[in-house]
């Protein structure tokens, strides 16, 4: 019989989308029960609460029954699921992994698109869909603001200005239209935390989507699972879900890439540490269930790869502003009637390396999410999504270097399938 891994990996892999072709390396995300955007809701159940929308397929609920009186949501960011494999494969690491492994529950998750933080934790931490929240990107036009801003430090894409956009009147606890997980847990009887490092603790998008949990600020791994040690001990009764957010593995992959070999002892040392307080959580009453995954993985780039847009001049013709979203996924805008001539000089310049996705059939075909899109969803939008290949990225800046080796925010399977690893205890 198929493991759960096997099961949920094929669902997976075999998943398309209605009208979008893709290469064969690419995999679309899977809203029907094997996402990140189902994931949040079968916690909820979980815990014994009411989900606000649909949770994971029934083979993770038949593996792992419910009942727990508290989780703890591990998200590793920048983990795919291929990367996780092959370090745990690795002859150190997987002495200090298969133990653990052979008590876990083990499947396949997709990210959301783009695959990207912001729109990951964006879905983790509301429950709704990309389509609904309408965190779309790294970088975003946001039409009230009159302004690309980048999405996690709610700064001018342009430039890092340390007040971000709050000069304008932006508030980062009252911008997401939709109602925030730590509210709807709240008014269930669920406490919700969130650690998180100490320097992004406060950051735009911290507070956008956590500004009604308890945050927890760490400053070194060791910190980290002391202090959450002493508050579960501090509340043996408490019902509570308890995000851990590390992103040191993401961070390093963005500068040297994921197949560099300072990953696997990166991963070696955030493992003894995090398995460690696994043998020790063992050895309390309360049941807890502890999850693993990621919000996305990372793919390798170089130079090479990269589409250059400063020097082609003709672009400024059908652009009515510069290209955001993800460099994996941009967001075109055009100029009135320029569609045509647009589409034209990007097959004849970009060929095959880019696949140019009107935005209604983005939003038909469910990439987005099988949803009614906001009117947010509808602004922030480009006129056409370019969905990059295996390897290939764009870069407009003109002022900042391009110098990341590791990228994600495209539909490659290594920036989309996560793994999903869960421990009852």
């Amino acid at each position: 019989m198929p493991t759960l891994l096997e099961t949920t990996l094929n669902a997976v892999q075999s998943h398309r989308l209605a009208g979008i072709s893709l290469p064969a390396t690419h995999v679309p995300p899977n809203y029907a029960g094997y996402s990140l955007h189902n994931l949040v809701h079968s916690a909820v159940t979980w815990l014994g609460g009411q989900p606000s929308g649909p949770g994971l397929a029934p083979a993770f609920h038949e593996a792992l029954p419910g009942g727990y009186d508290r989780i703890l949501f591990l998200l590793v960011d920048g983990l795919s699921l291929s990367l996780f494999q092959q370090m745990t494969a690795d002859s150190r690491l997987s002495a200090l992994w298969q133990p653990h492994l052979t008590d876990s529950v083990q499947g396949a998750l997709t990210s959301v698109f783009p695959s990207t933080t912001a729109t990951a934790l964006s879905t983790l931490w509301s429950g709704t869909l990309p389509a609904e929240h309408a965190i779309l990107g790294y970088e975003l036009w946001l039409k009230e603001y009159s302004m690309i801003t980048n999405m996690l430090t709610h700064s001018p894409a342009a430039y890092f200005e340390p007040a971000g956009i709050r000069r304008a009147g932006f508030t980062p606890e009252n911008f997401l239209k939709v109602p925030t997980l730590g509210t709807q847990l709240e008014n269930q009887g669920i406490r919700a935390y969130a650690y998180m490092p100490e320097h992004i603790n406060l950051s735009g998008l911290t507070l956008m989507l956590m500004g009604d949990v308890c945050r927890v600020p760490y400053r070194t791994i060791s910190d980290l699972w002391v202090t959450l040690e002493d508050q579960l001990a501090a509340r043996p009764g408490e019902r509570a879900f308890i995000h851990i957010y590390w992103g040191d593995l993401d961070e390093l992959e963005h500068k040297v890439g994921p197949s560099d070999r300072r990953n696997p002892m990166e991963w070696e040392l955030f493992s003894r540490t995090f398995l460690d307080f696994l043998t020790r959580l063992s050895r309390k009453p309360q049941k807890t269930l502890v999850i693993m995954s990621a919000d996305h993985g990372q793919i390798d780039t170089s130079p090479a790869d990269c589409i250059s847009l400063s020097p082609d001049e003709r672009l400024g013709a059908w652009l009515s502003m510069l290209p955001s979203g993800e460099s994996r996924a941009p967001y075109f805008f055009l100029r009135p009637d320029a569609a045509a001539a647009f589409q034209q000089h990007a097959q004849k310049t970009w060929g095959e390396k880019v696949s140019l996705i009107p935005r209604e059939l983005a939003l038909t075909s469910g990439l987005y999410g099988p949803v009614q899109p906001s009117a947010q969803t509808l602004e922030r939008l480009g006129d056409w999504i370019g969905i990059t290949d295996e390897r290939t990225y764009f870069w407009w800046s003109t002022n900042k270097e391009d110098k990341m080796r590791g990228r994600h925010g495209g539909l490659h399977r290594d920036e989309m399938i996560v793994p999903f690893v869960a421990w009852e205890i």
